[in-house]
């Protein structure tokens, strides 16, 4: 169970994200769209440098994908605080 539910928060993650960039793009918001491909980014080099890295550096490139959702919703928080979206 603990998979499944880790995949389909990783799968629905990257997609809004992706969907989030659009859209932003869209409505005239670049820095947001921004932030969205640059976090989006982090997610996908955090799998790769576990994959292709020694394990020294395993939990640093795991943070990555962690830590990418957490600044996105931090950045998502300051937009909806401003007023911007």
């Amino acid at each position: 169970m603990h998979l499944v539910v880790t995949v389909l928060v990783v799968v629905l993650s990257l997609a809004s994200l992706v969907l989030i960039a659009i859209g932003a793009k869209n409505e005239q918001i670049k820095s947001l769209s921004i932030w969205a491909i640059v976090c989006l980014a982090a997610m996908i080099i955090g799998p790769i440098g576990t994959s292709l890295l020694p394990k020294a550096v395993f939990g640093l490139f795991e943070r990555f994908s962690t830590f990418s959702a957490v600044v996105f919703n931090a950045v998502l928080g300051i937009y909806l605080m401003k007023g911007e979206i």
